[in-house]
């Protein structure tokens, strides 16, 4: 935009000294019928309406996928990346309203990967027989309810992982709400064996 004015500057400064320069080497008023507002105005047109055209472009790219993002729910699944590492991979679940995104995004994590994803190698640390027993909202917060099937099996890695999975999901999906986590109904402070401490509500920098 800057580099569009400074050229704009210049063109007309060089058109003035090109007109005063013909009338005084011609004899004759060259600048008569020069319209400064018309050439202004033409020039102006000609070099900013691609500009505006791409502006308005960009605008109406953004406000749809906003739309998109309004529609969709984000769920955190696992897939291997190169060699042994893995890596959160990202599910959008469509939804019908900003209001299903955080119950759609909690029954999303609980199915885990479709069919189709697990033969793109996503898969969850989640326990399967993990229930989704209850969501509770208010105007500042949700509070999840699930089984206590969800500390069932795995090590120390997996449980990190899978309460990641779900902190990560919850915290996306409430759009700025605190997330609370119950297991069996009552608040949980720590998840498994290995004592996962859970600080309420709910936060990524797990400790």
């Amino acid at each position: 935009m800057i580099k569009g004015i400074f050229l704009f500057l210049i063109i007309c400064i060089i058109t003035l000294g090109a007109a005063f320069f013909v009338k005084d080497k011609l004899g004759f008023d060259a600048l008569e019928n020069f319209d400064i507002d018309k050439f202004t105005g033409a020039l102006t047109h000609e070099n900013f309406r691609n500009n505006g055209k791409d502006i308005v472009k960009k605008l109406e790219k953004e406000k749809q996928l906003s739309e998109e993002d309004e529609n969709q729910a984000q769920v955190y699944f696992l897939k291997l990346a190169d060699g042994d590492n893995v890596k959160f991979s990202t599910a959008k679940k469509e939804v019908k309203s900003e209001s299903d995104k955080f119950r759609a995004a909690m029954e999303a994590l609980f199915s885990g990967p479709s069919g189709i994803e697990k033969i793109a190698g996503v898969y969850s640390e989640i326990p399967p027989e993990t229930k989704l027993l209850g969501i509770k909202e208010d105007a500042n917060s949700y509070t999840i309810n699930i089984s206590d099937d969800f500390e069932m099996g795995g090590g120390a890695d997996s449980m990190k992982v899978r309460v990641n999975q779900l902190i990560t999901t919850a915290t996306q999906a409430a759009n700025g709400k605190d997330v609370y986590l119950e297991i069996n109904g009552k608040r949980a402070e720590y998840i498994g064996g290995e004592g996962i401490m859970i600080l309420q509500p709910l936060q990524r920098n797990l400790k």
